[in-house]
């Protein structure tokens, strides 16, 4: 009896566990991939992909958007296999338009009085005095008192004093000290926060393939050389694998970026600031009651 309630019951729930447990201590994989063609500002196409893999970069979630100048742009959400994208579901309603609101001519308002008539529109209020002035003002056919419109409503009601304010009065010598104390508070936690969340993303895969042009052949060589310049720099000259077209103006390519995400060390960090926050207000607390 034992047995098979375990099995039922207890059995699932620790799988369940486990599997949460493995997959927020496993690496994760934080990456995106756009691949696209392009010949002038009107004739372009490509797609983009982005997506966050748990259990070391197995399995996870991401979206992929794709278009071309002539159609609309297509977006879909789906499961991440590696780098593998499965699409599941549509999300094109994200990019729908809004319907178009036809604003309806009204006639002119010469062709709903009479000739000779000025037409005058009561203001907005709805109370009973301003409407007995905009009335009598609308029978001896003159414009509104706005002025006696004013006294009737209460806006001298209104509690702020447009006259004076009173805007408390600040040296500079007091906001930099309120700005010392403030970063004073502040310092510990970011020195903290920057010692312990080194190394917790790292780049784990950089690739860019392909070939572009200006159409000039001086600017396409000083473009290509300053790429190569800043990926050799960078440690990535093997990664980059551009060729220049010296006639024609025209990109395609394909870019894959990925980066590792330690999420022992993200965890370990987070826990570190939150036992500093406790004892902070700690030593605060006992301070105001010695």
């Amino acid at each position: 009896m034992w047995w098979i309630l375990f099995s039922v019951f207890v059995a699932p729930v620790l799988f369940l566990f486990l599997l949460v447990a493995v997959g927020a201590l496993m690496p994760m994989r934080v990456g995106v991939s756009v691949q696209g063609q392009a010949q002038s500002a009107k004739e372009w196409g490509g797609q983009a992909t982005f997506g966050v893999r748990f259990f070391g970069g197995l399995i996870g979630l991401g979206f992929r958007a794709e278009g071309e100048a002539s159609t609309r742009t297509h977006l879909a959400g789906g499961v991440l296999f590696w780098r593998w994208f499965f699409p599941l579901k549509s999300l094109d309603s994200i990019f729908a338009r809004a319907p178009e609101v036809r604003e309806v001519l009204s006639a002119p308002a010469s062709a709903t009085r009479e000739p000779g008539v000025a037409l005058v529109q009561p203001p907005p209020e709805k109370g009973p005095a301003t409407r007995t002035r905009v009335e009598e003002d609308l029978e001896t056919g003159g414009p509104a008192d706005w002025t006696r419109l004013f006294e009737d409503s209460d806006l001298g009601d209104f509690p702020i004093d447009w006259q004076r304010t009173s805007r408390p009065e600040t040296t500079t010598a007091g906001v930099l000290a309120d700005l010392r104390a403030a970063i004073a508070r502040v310092w510990p936690y970011v020195r903290e926060a920057r010692r312990r969340f080194k190394g917790v993303v790292t780049l784990r895969f950089f690739r860019l393939t392909g070939s572009f042009g200006t159409g000039d052949p001086a600017g396409t060589a000083w473009l290509l050389g300053t790429v190569y310049a800043l990926a050799g720099a960078k440690g990535s000259a093997d990664s980059v694998r551009l060729a220049g077209d010296f006639q024609r103006a025209i990109a395609d390519g394909r870019c894959e970026v990925e980066w590792k995400v330690s999420t022992i060390r993200l965890w370990a960090a987070a826990l570190a600031l939150a036992w500093l926050n406790w004892k902070h207000a700690r030593a605060l607390r006992t301070k105001k009651e010695a």
